[in-house]
């Protein structure tokens, strides 16, 4: 025979029911192939065990067929190697006729170990052909140390990491929070605050991948959820939007929601989720219409779009402004009587609501609260004020000029401290690869001489007292450099959460 071909390997994807793959180059015995089963999902790879796992047939010198035991399924691959004795058998009797086909079979298990060193060496580290470097060996391994050039550049060694230098923790390890000593690259954070892909509703949502994970997802479709995924770090928190009505089943120990029982979302609602270990979730923050249905209080939504002066008949209702620079008339506390609650909602695009108790009431120990787009609140009365027992008031400022070496002071008008306070910087032309839209945790980025956020009951204060512009991450390659303060704005996120 002849070998025509270099080709001695060969991987085939698995599919859950091929069994039969084809050896399209020549071997010799059964026991000279390799099968090696690699897991696309961990990067395992198991060899696999002639006979018990696989069977040959051909061969001989000739192309044949491997066939599996078991179907490998779609997360397997198989890789079928050539893989020759490095023997040689054959012994020439003086004087008898020429054996041909015996020394061309010689030539051939010669050229076909010759192949077979010549394809590992081609997925092997090599110096470049014109380098003069001959005989460069690796030193033994040590742990926690790096491999380097020597300073003579003659040879590798073992050295430390360098002083300064930064390691970065992947993704998942971020939002893990087991990394000790690792620094965080912009997307890790991002990924713990910033929108990530839709989510299909199904029984158990499934988790998205790390690159398309983030703190707040929109759960779509209308099919009943009765639990998150599993494997989450117990503490982590994800928020949830959902655009259409569903039903979320309340389970006393894997999926805890509001009240104890089922819980119908409607269209737009969103609700805070942490992880409690292993597939354990409880809804720790929700609108007000999810607290009171499971223990038949009920809270049917009213729709108003102008100045509304609540009634007695709206008690255990919930309020709900489809437009904004509104008001609502909260009753007199000492008709409302002690207990009484209701739900307000700004359901509206933009635009605030303005939540107003009679005469010289409070809510909160405030004259006025206001509910900015999206806040829902559940709001209860003890006979002679009102008090917010769940939900939230938000505050997002508009656009800040970014300049280095002043201070940003934005009033927030939430009229307490806030108990979230969160700035970003928001991207208006394209910098460091991050694209307009784009927004950068305000603590995220390198300051040189350090910047400082906070709030009190009426402003949001971050000082940019620098005399350096503060470096970012290149969004591609993670490469540090100086922000163009002239392509962001920032942006301040403020809230006053209760419950």
């Amino acid at each position: 025979m002849t070998l025509s071909t270099t080709t001695s390997r060969i991987t085939y994807a698995g599919d859950g029911s091929t069994v039969s793959f084809a050896v399209p180059f020549s071997f010799f015995g059964a026991d000279e192939i390799d099968v090696i089963e690699r897991n696309a999902e961990t990067g395992n790879e198991t060899p696999k065990v002639l006979t018990t796992d696989y069977t040959v047939s051909g061969g001989g010198g000739a192309t044949g067929t491997v066939t599996a035991v078991a179907a490998p399924d779609a997360t397997k691959s198989w890789t079928i190697a050539r893989r020759t004795k490095r023997t040689q058998m054959i012994d020439y009797t003086p004087n008898d006729p020429f054996p041909a086909e015996t020394h061309e079979r010689a030539l051939d298990r010669l050229t076909a170990l010759v192949q077979e060193l010549d394809e590992k060496l081609g997925r092997a580290a090599a110096l470049s052909p014109t380098s003069p470097l001959i005989n460069v060996t690796l030193p033994t391994p040590e742990a926690g140390r790096l491999l380097g050039w020597r300073g003579d550049a003659n040879g590798l060694e073992n050295k430390n990491v360098p002083t300064g230098m930064t390691v970065y923790t992947p993704i998942d390890v971020t939002r893990a929070g087991v990394a000790s000593s690792e620094s965080v690259t912009p997307r890790g954070l991002a990924s713990l605050w910033r929108k990530g892909s839709d989510i299909a509703s199904e029984a158990v949502l499934s988790r998205p991948a790390d690159v398309n994970l983030g703190g707040y997802h929109v759960v779509t479709g209308s099919t009943t959820v009765t639990g998150l995924w599993s494997g989450e770090v117990a503490g982590s928190e994800i928020e949830l939007r959902f655009a259409a009505a569903l039903t979320l089943t309340h389970n006393a120990s894997s999926f805890i929601l509001p009240g104890g029982g089922n819980v119908v979302a409607v269209a737009g609602d969103v609700a805070r989720f942490r992880a409690e270990g292993g597939a354990n979730w409880r809804c720790v923050s929700a609108p007000p219409g999810w607290f009171g249905q499971a223990s038949g209080i009920g809270l049917p939504a009213n729709n108003k779009s102008t100045t509304y002066t609540m009634l007695a008949t709206d008690k255990g209702t919930e309020i709900n402004f489809t437009a904004a620079g509104v008001a609502l008339n909260l009753m007199a506390a000492a008709a409302a009587g002690n207990g009484a609650v209701i739900g307000v909602r700004n359901a509206a695009s933009s635009g605030d609501v303005t939540i107003d108790p009679s005469g010289a009431e409070t809510l909160d120990g405030l004259a006025t609260r206001l509910l900015r787009p999206g806040d829902n609140v559940l709001l209860r009365c003890d006979g002679g004020a009102w008090r917010t027992i769940s939900g939230s008031y938000s505050f997002e400022s508009a656009e800040q000029t970014v300049a280095i070496g002043t201070v940003i002071v934005v009033a927030h008008g939430l009229g307490v401290r806030p108990n979230y306070i969160r700035a970003a910087f928001r991207c208006k032309a394209t910098d460091a690869n991050w694209a307009v839209g784009d927004e950068i945790d305000y603590t995220s980025v390198n300051w040189t001489y350090g910047a400082s956020l906070a709030a009190d009951a009426t402003n949001a204060v971050a000082t940019m007292n620098q005399t350096y512009a503060p470096s970012i991450g290149n969004k591609s390659t993670g490469s540090g450099g100086a922000m163009t303060a002239g392509n962001w704005k920032l942006v301040f996120f403020c809230k006053d959460m209760r419950g």
